[in-house]
């Protein structure tokens, strides 16, 4: 029944892995960056509701450009969560510093290219509908918006996400519960960074599901394909 039909959540997951991907390998190259940027971009060019995402990855982008790309490897988990949570504030400070010395290298290819694409994208919306708001399109035939459905909402729609027999995700891949499974040791590995990953795939949940949309026809776990490559 899906033949006739075009789901953005296919190439907006193949595109999270590429951008994953650029991120993982800490690279400094600019034209890499500078791709990385457009792929990230390309998100909201997919579906608006992958604009938090596409925030999330620019952000990780921007972080592995200024990374030392010597220190490669992850320390071993023997600190403790409360010793990794003090040291996120001086990480993300030297960060900062790096944006700065190297702007060239790093903050002009990760974030010209996405400035160049979003402003794109706020003039074809304001020429198509007349406003640059993203939700303009939808307003016509949709009575929901973010935050409108409640908490009810929330707790119904991520059950129906991950449990229904007929779209949910476990169902048709319950191999996955080893993997939410393993969610926890992760971040204790890998510390902060892998919580903030967790976290945005959870907060795209989240978002999506406060707005109570209608699933209608689609693949399985059609809105969570997207964050699958996250966590």
């Amino acid at each position: 029944p899906f033949t006739s039909q075009i789901y953005p959540e296919l190439p907006g997951a193949l595109i999270v892995v590429v951008v994953l991907r650029i991120i993982l390998r800490r690279t400094v190259s600019p034209w890499v960056l500078a791709m990385g940027s457009l792929a990230t971009s390309a998100l909201f060019w997919l579906h608006v509701r992958y604009f938090p995402i596409s925030f999330a990855l620019l952000a990780g982008l921007a972080y592995a450009a200024t990374s030392d790309s010597t220190a490669r490897t992850a320390d071993p988990p023997k600190r403790g969560l409360r010793e990794r949570a003090r040291i996120v504030a001086p990480d993300v400070q030297r960060h900062f510093v790096a944006a700065r010395k190297r702007w060239r290298t790093t903050t002009v290819p990760v974030l010209v290219p996405y400035a160049i694409v979003l402003v794109s994208f706020v003039l074809a919306f304001q020429h198509w509908y007349g406003s640059p708001d993203p939700r303009t399109p939808y307003y016509a035939y949709s009575s929901t918006t973010l935050g409108g459905g409640g908490l009810r909402a929330v707790y119904d729609y991520g059950l129906h996400d991950l449990f229904n027999p007929l779209v949910g995700w476990i169902p048709f891949a319950p191999v996955h519960w080893l993997g939410l499974a393993a969610l926890g040791c992760v971040v204790v590995w890998f510390g902060w960074p892998a919580a903030a990953v967790i976290a945005v795939a959870a907060a795209y949940e989240l978002i999506l599901a406060s707005s109570a949309p209608v699933g209608g026809w689609g693949l399985p776990a059609r809105y969570l394909l997207i964050v699958i490559p996250l966590i």
